[in-house]
């Protein structure tokens, strides 16, 4: 079970994702950070396996951090979200678009993006 973190803005979107990253049994949620100043603090704190951000507000500090966590031996899996076309990344340089809850969840479990399903129609569940 993966130790999920989210760090994200106090937007409607993010908003939706913490609630729908709760709501995933096979994930454990640590929660989410809405001030990017503390978000550091909060990763080494909690160390979870994946933080999830939203595109646009990880601030310069915050991949420092995730960085120097990765450099400890704390392996840390970053998903960017980002809510303009249902895309995932994650920092291996790979991006694929999702168009269900049940995608992004997969590429939370996977160490890479190549057990998603190619071109993902959206359906019900979907993030936007």
């Amino acid at each position: 079970m993966q130790r999920v973190l989210l760090i994200a803005s106090s937007t409607l979107f993010s908003r939706g994702l913490e609630r729908l990253l709760q709501q995933e049994p096979s994930l454990d949620f640590l929660g989410c950070e809405h001030d990017l100043g503390r978000a550091g603090g909060r990763i080494e704190a909690l160390r979870p396996d994946v933080v999830i951000v939203v595109k646009g507000e990880m601030a310069d500090d915050l991949g420092d951090t995730l960085r120097a966590a990765s450099q400890r031996g704390g392996q840390i899996q970053v998903v960017e979200v980002d809510p303009e076309d249902n895309a995932v990344s994650i920092y291996s340089g790979r991006r694929e678009v999702i168009g269900r809850m049940q995608d992004l969840v997969t590429a939370i479990e996977c160490s890479t993006l190549s057990c998603l399903p190619q071109e993902s129609p959206p359906t019900e569940g979907a993030l936007c």
